[in-house]
This record gives structure tokens, sequence and C-alpha cells, in this order.
């Protein structure tokens, strides 16, 4: 897969954003800020799952990565969380959480062993035996909590892009 933060296009509204990538293309389209792109059909924003216990917290995330051209989708709990995976089809889960069992809540509805989404938790309070089981269900990075946007972007593009 192409990288997600290779890319860049201009949206109608002739601003560029970020963290598009090229979707059926076999190389990356890539422009500077304000250029547009004739290919811009061929590509899409990245978009991420994002679970939070904080409504605030979800609001901040939203905007802040809403901000930085990456679309979020919000859900409530792991059962909504399943779904907005299978509906909206997002490139990454983000779970920010202040209690480990909440993550695990989330995680139990939400994941199945045949999808292979990064999964991205912030959590300050999850010991190593928590961190191992979460692994098992299919966490790909930790994150201590506060977790700067930057944190999370830079988590994002570790997990997303081809090694």
């Amino acid at each position: 897969m192409n990288s997600p933060f290779a890319a860049s296009r201009t949206d109608s509204s002739s601003r560029a954003t970020e963290a598009t990538f090229p979707v059926n293309a076999t190389e990356p389209v890539v422009a500077r800020r304000g250029e547009f792109l004739l290919t811009s059909p061929r590509t899409r924003r990245l978009s991420v799952l994002c679970m939070t216990d904080d409504s605030q917290r979800t609001a901040w995330l939203a905007r802040s990565l809403r901000s930085r051209g990456i679309d979020v989708i919000r859900a409530h709990h792991g059962t909504h969380g399943y779904y907005q995976i299978v509906t909206k089809r997002p490139d990454a889960v983000i779970i920010d959480s202040s209690s480990s069992d909440s993550v695990e809540a989330m995680l139990t509805g939400m994941l199945r062993p045949e999808m292979l989404l990064p999964v991205l938790v912030v959590n300050d309070t999850l010991s190593d035996e928590q961190q191992r089981r979460l692994k098992s269900h299919g966490v790909h990075c930790f994150l201590p909590r506060p977790a700067s946007i930057q944190d999370l972007v830079d988590a994002l593009r570790s997990q997303l892009e081809p090694e």
C-alpha cells in the first residue's frame, strides 16, 4: 500500500489538504500546497475511527485531526465501533481512554481476528500484562496519555507506511 501521507490534493475550495493517498494507483500523487491535481478523483483522504470515553476529548481529537486533513469517524462503544468499521471502512482506529477496563470493553465489541486495521491505544494505566492481552486482540501501538496530536499523527504514519 502506498503511504497515506505521501500525497496531497486540492479540494473544491482551493485549499490543499494533507494526508491523502491514491486509490488504485501504483505511484503516489504529490502536489505542493495550492497546486491543483488533475488526478484528484483518484485520491481520497485518510480516515480514522476515534473512540474515547470523554465527549470533549473526542471533539478535540476530531477537530485536531481534521485540521491535519484526516477524516474522523466517531464511535461510542465497541459494538458501534464494529458497525462503523464495517460501513465506513476507516484506515486505522484510535482508542483514547482513561480506564484500562473501558479499553478492553471497547475492543471486545469492535475487533475481529480477520480485521487487519492498525489500532492505536492512548492510555496511561495499562499494565504490561494488559498490554500483552490487548496486543493479542489486535492493538498495534500504545501511547501514554495525554498524547499530543503530533504523536498520534506520527504513530499513524508509522503504522500505515509500508516498511
